[in-house]
């Protein structure tokens, strides 16, 4: 999701200043809500989330060796 956000706001047939300035700060924003996401998805999935890349998902890496820490519904 944060891979297409980037590239929404950095390709652009012609880019100007204004949109440089927009495109610069867009991606600001999203750097800081990823860490306070990214945060958020430890807190509750653990070492799980630390195995799944934020940014380029990579197809041949697997998550799967890491087992999820989630807590059990009685």
């Amino acid at each position: 999701m944060y891979l297409c956000c980037f590239l929404g706001f950095w390709t652009a047939p012609t880019i100007t200043v204004g949109h440089l300035v927009f495109a610069t700060l867009c991606t600001g924003y999203v750097f800081v809500g990823m860490q306070f996401e990214e945060r958020g998805l430890i807190a509750i999935h653990g070492e799980y989330q630390r195995s799944v890349p934020a940014i380029l998902p990579m197809p041949g890496r697997s998550p799967a060796a890491v087992t999820p820490t989630t807590p059990e519904i009685a």
